[in-house]
């Protein structure tokens, strides 16, 4: 989906600033958030039914916070400005469960009117990349690392690794993508599973209020604890 706006100000760096916060929040009000939500419409449930601490166990930040590629855009006159080229975002919605990830890329166009006055847009493009469950953690504990992921306010399916790192996250992102309604599609020059990886929640058990970490471990159990097939890793 294309949409053009006005170019924004201040220049935007390396991260998702305000200004792009505050314009996605902006479009999103309108037909954006029409077509975004409709790769979410399973995923509403009543959020008052969840625990409060399964707030710690959100996805979000990491590189879903930053610009991929930020990109100096020079004028004629010699001026010049600084643009996020291309990111992944996240969209979420109130007592939705569900997490939609968008590749964003941005172009800027610089046009003068008859009265010779510069009038600036960027074109941005948006393209789905994965739904996923919103909330997400590992849990790290003395016999090593387990993945899990909540659905209606519990833990709905857990794993056990040894180690953590980007390919033992790409194994547990590969297991949810076999449950509808989640999928991750690859990306011609990013890897799906760094980024989704850079924002899951991570915790040591040890860290944890007795009475959470109670619970989640009762749930994890309930579950059942699955073990990730991953090739030994070099040391």
């Amino acid at each position: 989906m294309r949409v053009d706006i006005p170019a924004m100000e201040p220049p935007l760096g390396e991260k998702l600033n305000e200004a792009l916060r505050k314009w996605l929040d902006e479009a999103l009000d309108g037909r954006l958030r029409e077509s975004f939500r409709g790769w979410l419409h399973n995923g509403y449930t009543d959020f008052s039914r969840f625990p409060e601490w399964i707030w710690m166990f959100e996805v979000k930040g990491g590189a879903l916070d930053e610009c991929l590629g930020a990109t100096e855009f020079r004028y004629k006159d010699g001026s010049r400005t600084v643009y996020c080229r291309e990111a992944f975002v996240r969209f979420v919605e109130d007592n939705n469960q569900y997490m939609g990830i968008f590749y964003m890329k941005a172009r800027i166009k610089a046009r003068k009117d008859a009265k010779g006055e510069r009038h600036d847009k960027c074109e941005y493009d948006f393209r789905i990349q994965a739904v996923l469950p919103r909330f997400m953690g590992i849990l790290h504990h003395e016999e090593g690392y387990v993945l899990f992921y909540f659905m209606d306010g519990r833990v709905y399916g857990a794993w056990l690794a040894p180690f953590i790192d980007a390919t033992v996250v790409k194994k547990f992102v590969r297991v949810i993508n076999n449950s509808t309604p989640f999928f991750v599609l690859r990306h011609r020059f990013y890897n799906i599973n760094n980024i989704v990886f850079s924002a899951i929640p991570r915790v040591d058990m040890e860290e944890l209020d007795k009475s959470v970490k109670r619970e989640l471990v009762k749930q994890i159990n309930d579950v059942g604890v699955k073990r990730l097939f991953l090739r030994t890793r070099n040391v």
